[in-house]
């Protein structure tokens, strides 16, 4: 006997077929084409599924990109930045977004605050993981903020896992480094400190 469960994934639901002696939730619709037996409809269904992951993140993008009369915490914006990170959106187009605005801040509630809390972009891109690093780095070159370059400190750290392994990527960076780079880097060690 089957049971049929709706679950929410992402904007759209998703159906799962969920055998009740077993309890192992069996994919419906395109991921179901991952369990054949052939490699055909396997290669079309993982075809499919990744169609679908690009075109979630793209409506996600153009959602997050939208100006909103009223921008609130889990508003549709809010939420858009958000599943972008979960989705470890790490296209360049999406990276770069959020880059861009990564000092936008909603008054969240949260029972744990980090240097992270309210600002959605930096804890998507933190959530990206190694690429969102490499795009810091190359802003680097310029004037920055104290804001974003304290920001640009906790997105690095959150992706190290531990903040003398981004003191040590840092304090190493620092050494070849001269210009905007050098104060940039001095001002984020600075923001580490503190941790």
């Amino acid at each position: 006997m089957k049971k049929i469960i709706l679950t929410g994934c992402m904007a759209a639901l998703t159906l799962l077929c969920v055998s009740a002696t077993d309890r192992r939730p069996v994919p419906a619709g395109i991921l179901r084409g991952l369990l054949e037996e052939k490699l055909e409809p396997r290669t079309r269904a993982f075809q499919a599924a990744k169609s679908q992951r690009e075109s979630e993140i793209a409506q996600l993008l153009a959602i997050a990109r939208q100006k909103q009369k009223v921008d609130e915490a889990y508003g549709a914006r809010h939420l858009a930045i958000e599943l972008l990170g979960e989705y470890r959106a790490d296209e360049q187009e999406v990276v770069q977004f959020l880059l861009d605005n990564i000092t936008l801040r909603y008054n969240v509630v949260v029972s744990e605050r980090s240097p992270l809390t309210g600002y959605a972009c930096a804890t998507a891109l933190s959530k990206i993981g190694q690429l969102a690093t490499y795009e810091i780095s190359g802003r680097l070159e310029h004037d920055r903020t104290d804001k974003e370059l304290e920001l640009y400190a906790h997105v690095i750290r959150q992706v190290d896992g531990e903040v003398t392994i981004t003191r040590f990527r840092l304090e190493t960076r620092l050494k070849e480094a001269d210009g905007a780079r050098k104060r940039n880097l001095e001002k984020m060690l600075g923001f580490l400190a503190k941790d």
